[in-house]
């Protein structure tokens, strides 16, 4: 049995679809352990993990709520470069004796130092789809060029008194590129025109399966009531919504107020608004519509006929696992870009969540609840990533993953005396 040591940043999005890799290498008998910080504690646990906190001084609990508040730096990974390099982080990571590490593709510094200190070689995991052209090397280089001095400072103080011979940050990065990367998301959603690599290697829909069961939730079993069999349309901007500004809320009250329309009368509407919204402030809903603050989305998608949504990798894939069709609102990072790959595959059409006009969304609603070319479309996407689940994609990768070469390999032991 190998020892694999997850190692996972801050965000739910980027944790929670560690967990389909996670559990392949339970059932191949693997034990998994994860490293991260105190407020992923209780995901990993509920998924039956072993979990260790690290940096708590740093990142202690309810970190990551403040920093969806924006009260934190926009990158939280630099505050703790100072402990990583520092004995203590290396003690544990020796300690660990893992036989294979799967660090997060947002800790680049962490991965780079890790293989610069004891030669090893992470495999990276990625939870999203970057943009056409890029590699995880720009974007570290990216990182570098934003660093502030007192941060780079502690970089190049790292790499000088451990002899590490790099002139450029070029040159600094360049192992990224060689180690394997594991993208938690279906290759069929890419652009055709992205560029293949060799090490680059695609999950599939990477779905959690542990999800609370829609006969025990109350509020699941509240709606499909009161839809009956009317078309449920779902509409939902994710986990980080007080990040987005007053966007979220505009955009709230415009459906609301399309829902009044007569087009959409033998329709029902879900809209989620996140547990910081109180539902009573909302614009009044007609009796098509229900307010929420939170619901087991995959329990509703499997019931949904259209959902509305600021296009997180996760949400999507899950929408194409459950044959649900798309308008995406992308407000930053990668939804863009997750926004054109929907139109560009037919599976949804895109808007303006700053301008759309109500008109519009009255129009464009109807519209794809009954475009045959999108339905057609998506079905074949479910189709595809069903049967590439039942081919157990994650089994062939950790086979590919563990083999010497993806080992700790050469790591000098006697480095730190434990």
């Amino acid at each position: 049995m190998s020892r694999i040591v997850f190692i996972m940043d801050i965000e739910e999005g980027h944790l929670l679809p560690s967990f389909g890799l996670a559990d392949a290498f339970r059932k191949e008998g693997h034990h998994v352990l994860y490293l991260s910080v105190e407020d992923n504690r209780e995901m990993v646990r509920q998924q039956g993990f072993d979990f260790q906190p690290v940096f708590i001084q740093t990142y202690p609990p309810g970190f990551r709520e403040k920093y969806k508040r924006r009260e934190y730096p926009d990158m939280p990974e630099w505050d703790h470069l100072e402990e990583l390099t520092a004995a203590p982080f290396e003690t544990l990571i020796q300690s660990l004796q893992a036989d294979l590490f799967v660090i997060s593709s947002f800790l680049k510094f962490d991965m780079l130092l890790m293989y610069y200190r004891f030669n090893i070689r992470p495999a990276i995991f990625t939870p999203f789809l970057r943009g056409p052209g890029h590699r995880l090397s720009d974007d570290c280089m990216a990182d570098l060029m934003r660093m502030p001095v007192e941060v780079s400072g502690l970089l190049i103080d790292y790499l000088v008194r451990h002899k590490v011979k790099v002139s450029t940050m070029k040159q600094l990065v360049a192992p990224i590129n060689e180690w394997k990367e594991l993208v938690a998301c279906p290759e069929a959603l890419e652009f055709p025109f992205t560029e293949k690599y060799p090490n680059v290697f695609y999950l599939g829909t990477s779905l959690r399966r542990k999800d609370l069961d829609e006969q025990q939730d109350p509020v699941l079993s509240d709606i499909l009531q009161k839809k009956g069999n009317r078309p449920l349309i779902f509409a939902s901007l994710g986990s980080q919504i007080v990040s987005y500004g007053p966007a979220y809320q505009r955009f709230f009250s415009k459906i609301i107020t399309v829902m009044q329309d007569p087009a959409l009368a033998d329709t029902f509407l879900v809209l989620c608004i996140g547990p910081d919204l109180q539902v009573s402030d909302m614009d009044t809903p007609g009796e098509n519509v229900m307010i929420v603050n939170w619901i087991s989305q995959i329990g509703l998608l499997q019931h949904a006929a259209l959902v509305l949504t600021h296009g997180g990798i996760g949400t999507l894939k899950e929408c194409m696992y459950y044959g649900v069709p798309v308008i995406v609102f992308p407000i930053a990072r990668d939804q863009p870009d997750n926004a054109r790959r929907m139109v560009h595959h037919g599976l949804g059409e895109t808007a303006d969540i700053l301008d759309v006009p109500v008109a519009a969304l009255k129009k464009m609603i109807p519209d794809i609840l009954a475009n045959e070319s999108i339905r057609t479309n998506v079905n074949a996407m479910k189709a595809l990533l069903r049967k590439q689940e039942e081919e157990n994609i994650a089994r062939r990768v950790i086979q590919a993953l563990l083999p010497t070469d993806m080992m700790i390999s050469n790591i000098d032991r006697t480095i730190i005396q434990l």
